[in-house]
């Protein structure tokens, strides 16, 4: 009964290090990157914000990414 585990996430980690990368290195907005994504600018914010925390968020999406083609560097 119900689901297990919850519901599936509308973003794989490969878009939210894409999202990281191109916001952060300003070539894209945050709005861009929603509409690509077909996901709320406050989607957006929350993924950017949580690369921020300590024990950065993107050092574990590094080492789940199977992204050869983005490297993962300290933000």
């Amino acid at each position: 009964e119900g689901r297990v585990g919850g519901r599936k996430p509308k973003l794989t980690n490969d878009q939210r290090l894409d999202i990281l990368d191109n916001v952060s290195s300003n070539r894209k907005s945050g709005a861009q990157m929603a509409r690509l994504y077909n996901v709320s600018e406050a989607t957006i914010s929350r993924i950017l914000a949580s690369y921020r925390q300590p024990m950065r968020y993107s050092q574990k999406l590094c080492m789940k990414s199977q992204a050869a083609h983005l490297s993962c560097k300290s933000w």
